[in-house]
């Protein structure tokens, strides 16, 4: 107990008995109660005295005794690991249930993982929270720092199975997210024109190996422009023949 105490911050999980709770419990309210009465003599001075001075000081080592106390009482402290990974992975899923583009994870898990040093941990622990990518580029494409962070986020899945929705896609970024083709499960994509889409169809079959599902849209593709003029490398045959294959063209994709 003493040891979480003496800490300018926890950053894993406390254990503590039910008397050691009792005990930090009964600590706290006399420390509380001890801050009240120095800020009632601190009112009874003037601003010019002395006193007053002192008296600030001892306030302020009380605020710092209450802070700490209540940091580990905190009930969050006591969580086991796997059930904080639970809790956080499930206050990053969408509302709805169902993954697109604009939804909020990706911002969500960023926002959680920043709250504390324990969360960080935490999160990084979990690979699962960081397999689905959600990005709509319109909205983050200005935000440099959200674009490197990135990578980081595709590394934290460790291995698993990467699904990805993105919109209004550049080809920059497909070439950037091929590092992680081992890991691609599902593609929902969505950009100006096909010519993004190009450096998938010139990776041999094996270079997907855990693909199941491949969506492919086009928001800038106009309506006179006649289907046989969209050439195609050769190696696209293996996304034609891919079962769960899909792709559209249209002005706007609902």
């Amino acid at each position: 107990m003493a040891q979480y105490l003496s800490l300018r911050r926890i950053e894993g999980p406390i254990s503590l008995t039910p008397a050691e709770i009792f005990f930090l419990r009964h600590q706290l309210s006399e420390t509380e109660d001890q801050k009240a009465v120095l800020e009632k003599e601190i009112k009874s001075f003037d601003s010019d005295d002395l006193e007053i001075q002192l008296l600030d000081i001892q306030k302020n080592v009380k605020e710092k005794a209450i802070t700490s106390l209540r940091n580990v009482l905190s009930p969050i402290r006591r969580i086991p690991p796997e059930i904080l990974f639970k809790i956080l992975q499930f206050s990053c899923l969408p509302e709805d249930g169902m993954y697109k583009a604009d939804c909020e994870v990706t911002r969500r898990t960023f926002t959680i993982s920043g709250v504390c040093v324990a969360w960080r941990k935490a999160a990084h622990a979990n690979p699962l929270m960081w397999t689905e990518i959600c990005i709509d580029f319109e909205e983050v494409k200005k935000d440099r720092l959200f674009m490197e962070l990135m990578d980081q986020w595709m590394a934290r899945s460790r291995g698993l199975p990467l699904d990805f929705y993105l919109d209004d896609l550049e080809a920059w970024f497909v070439r950037r997210i091929l590092n992680f083709r081992l890991q691609m499960r599902s593609l929902y994509l969505k950009g100006q024109d096909f010519v993004s889409y190009f450096p998938f169809f010139h990776l041999p079959p094996s270079s997907l190996p855990l693909l199941e599902e491949v969506y492919f849209a086009s928001t800038g593709f106009d309506s006179k422009l006649k289907t046989s003029s969209i050439q195609f490398p050769m190696e696209s045959r293996y996304f034609l023949q891919h079962r769960n294959y899909s792709m559209s063209r249209s002005r706007e994709i609902q």
